[in-house]
C-alpha cells in the first residue's frame, strides 16, 4: 500500500521491479498491488475494509506500508503521523502482518528535512512500540537512503521515484529478507503443551488458521 514511490503507477519502473521481482520469484505467493500514485493517508485508511477482503483464511497475510509519501510534500501535518498507529493496530487487529517502509530522500530538502525529523522516526517507533512486525529501513540505508541519493538520478531518477537500480538493490539488501524470514518454515511441536503447530519464520501458524507472533 502506498503512492507511486511504492509501487503505484504502471509507467513507473517500481511497477515491475516490486510486484513483478515478488511474482517471479516466490509464484506460489499471491501480492496485491495496492498503492495508486497521488493517494494520502486519509485514502490508505478508507481502503481498510477493501484490503481486508484480500485475507486468504489459514494463510500468512502480510500488509506492506509505506505512510505519508505524498503527505510530506503536500498536506503534511501532525494529524499524518498521529493517524498512523491507529491505522497500523486495526490492520493488525484484521489478522495482517505489518511490514512498514521508511522514506527514500528526494532532491527537496524540506521533504528530506521532515522525512528525517518526523516521518522515519514515526514508522520505526510502530516497531519499538511493537504495533507493526518489520521495518524495511531503506531510508537508513547508506546507499540509497542519504539525502545525497536524493539529488542522485542513478538512485532517485527524478528527483521524486526510485530508480531500476533502487528498486533492485533495497530488494536484494531489505526485502528478500524480510519476506524469507516470514515464509520459511520451520517447526515445533506444541505450543502450551496442547496443539502441533507450524513455526512460520517469526510466526507460529495455527491449526485454526489465526498466527501468534513469536517473542524474543
Amino acid at each position: 500500500q502506498g503512492s507511486s514511490t511504492m509501487a503505484g503507477q504502471p509507467n513507473y519502473t517500481n511497477e515491475t521491479n516490486v510486484v513483478g521481482r515478488h511474482k517471479f520469484l516466490f509464484p506460489a505467493i499471491t501480492f496485491n498491488n495496492l498503492a495508486v500514485g497521488g493517494t494520502v493517508h486519509t485514502d490508505y485508511i478508507a481502503a481498510e475494509a477493501d484490503v481486508n477482503a484480500l485475507r486468504v483464511p489459514g494463510a500468512l497475510n502480510v500488509y506492506a506500508l509505506q505512510w505519508g509519501s505524498k503527505d510530506m510534500p503536500t498536506s503534511f501535518s501532525h494529524a499524518t503521523l498521529l493517524a498512523l498507529p491507529l491505522h497500523v493496530n486495526r490492520m493488525r487487529a484484521a489478522g495482517w502482518i505489518i511490514v512498514l517502509l521508511t522514506q527514500l530522500p528526494r532532491s527537496d530538502a524540506t521533504y528530506n528535512s521532515r522525512r528525517n525529523t518526523y516521518l522515519n522516526p514515526t514508522i520505526r517507533g510502530e516497531i519499538t512500540a511493537g504495533r507493526a512486525d518489520f521495518c524495511l529501513d531503506w531510508g537508513a540505508d547508506s546507499v540509497i537512503g542519504t539525502d545525497a541519493a536524493g539529488s542522485d538520478t542513478d538512485i532517485i531518477y527524478d528527483g521524486t521515484h526510485p530508480s531500476t537500480y533502487t528498486h533492485q538493490y533495497g530488494y536484494a539488501n531489505h526485502t528478500l529478507a524480510i519476506i524469507n524470514a516470514i515464509t520459511k518454515p520451520r517447526y515445533v511441536l506444541s505450543w502450551r503443551g496442547s496443539l502441533l503447530l507450524q513455526e512460520e519464520g517469526t510466526h507460529l501458524l495455527l491449526e485454526n488458521g489465526d498466527y501468534l507472533p513469536l517473542e524474543d
